[in-house]
């Protein structure tokens, strides 16, 4: 696993996202990717282990009508891409692509449309934190709303 200053890349070295959603989690980190499936249950749960032995089996009981065990999953509970030993990772790319534009004149993959895109709603989450009020983004116009 490769370590990386917290100047490179603003995580500290061990950096990963992970999306959780209701059938499972995608992780990303330097190496790879992984999705790992585990619906979420519609029933809430229950706690009820307190309760007399006759009264809780009748909880259950009514619990297990309410909600019925069913197991909706099918395939593999988790899928896991390593990248190949060869890639450098997306900063590098970045670089990469970015320098063959400017020396080649074609087009840049992330250009600046791209880039304002993708920092413009954290600029206004930075703006709102330090100036503590609502600040809203326009992501057609790409441009910072006034407040009504």
């Amino acid at each position: 696993m490769t370590t990386r200053s917290n100047f490179e890349d603003g995580g500290g070295g061990n950096y990963l996202v992970r999306l959780v959603g209701t059938e499972g989690d995608l992780s990303l980190g330097f190496d790879s990717l992984t999705v790992h499936r585990n619906k979420f249950p519609k029933a809430p749960g229950m706690s009820v282990d307190n309760f007399p032995k006759d009264q809780k089996e009748l909880y259950i009981a009514e619990y297990n009508k309410l909600y019925p065990q069913v197991n909706e999953l099918v395939g593999p509970k988790e899928f896991k891409y390593s990248f190949p030993k060869e890639y450098k990772g997306d900063r590098y790319e970045h670089f990469v692509n970015f320098f063959n534009s400017v020396r080649t004149g074609t087009p840049n993959v992330e250009d600046a449309t791209f880039g304002l895109r993708a920092c413009g709603p954290t600029q206004c989450g930075n703006m709102s934190y330090f100036q503590k009020k609502v600040v809203s983004w326009d992501p057609i116009n790409m441009k910072i709303l006034p407040i009504a």
